[in-house]
């Protein structure tokens, strides 16, 4: 365990030695088995479980919490662990008896399984900024492609007398496809006259794989093809 982690540790046991705290942990190590040791890595915040009533959409990919996986830099697994993805907050969420609680400590967060999905955190540049968020993986590797997810949130408009009120709601935006090659930051896919210029040490094969198979950047399972091949050579 290195030093960030123990001081994360050092602080986590002192917030849970307060009465009522320490009891609510319990509870929680008791039900979730290897939660218990995944707290003792990770911090965690509590959220709120309800959201308005009047609010249309919803924050999450799935509001249901689904068996799954945490697995840390430090090399600890912690399995059956309900999860689910909050895509406002970017925020991986559990729960136990109806609160409902964050993974903080995200940089040391190798990689989470939620279902079929794999999430991972990483560092990327949009629009000439530098900036952290989880990803859906598609293909890791050498090269790895990524879903970045979006839901924006849309406050309540009065009628006008002309246009009816609007309820609150929660907005799914469309999915943006990232792809991070070695250890640089993940970008936003290009389009196909500079996609091959993505893979330096192979630019020259990669312009003609795109060619010869007619690729498309606008197509996930193009991109699928050509991140495999890539990691393949």
């Amino acid at each position: 365990m290195n030093a960030t982690i123990k001081s994360i540790a050092f602080l986590l046991l002192f917030y849970l030695s307060i009465p009522g705290v320490r009891a609510q942990n319990q509870q929680i190590n008791h039900e979730f088995g290897e939660v218990r040791q995944l707290v003792d890595e990770v911090k965690f915040k509590q959220r709120s479980s309800n959201l308005p009533e009047d609010v249309q959409g919803s924050p999450y990919l799935s509001k249901e919490f689904i068996r799954g996986e945490v697995h840390l830099k430090s090399k600890s697994k912690y399995k059956d662990v309900p999860l689910r993805y909050n895509i406002y907050n970017d925020d991986i969420e559990f729960e136990k008896d109806g609160q409902v609680f964050a993974l903080g400590s995200k940089i040391h967060i190798d990689q989470v399984v939620i279902g079929l999905d794999t999430f991972v955190y990483l560092t990327y540049l949009e629009r000439e900024t530098v900036k952290q968020r989880y990803f859906k993986s598609l293909v890791r590797g050498k090269a790895s492609l990524l879903i970045k997810m979006n839901t924006i949130f849309k406050e309540k408009k009065a009628s006008t007398g002309i246009l009816l009120e609007q309820p609150a709601q929660f907005d799914r935006q469309q999915d943006v496809l990232f792809i991070k090659v070695d250890n640089k930051l993940a970008i936003r896919i290009p389009g196909k006259k500079k996609l091959s210029a993505i893979f330096e040490d192979k630019q020259e094969l990669m312009a003609a794989f795109i060619k010869a198979e007619k690729l498309s950047t606008r197509n996930q399972l193009d991109l699928v093809k050509l991140v495999n091949y890539y990691n393949s050579l």
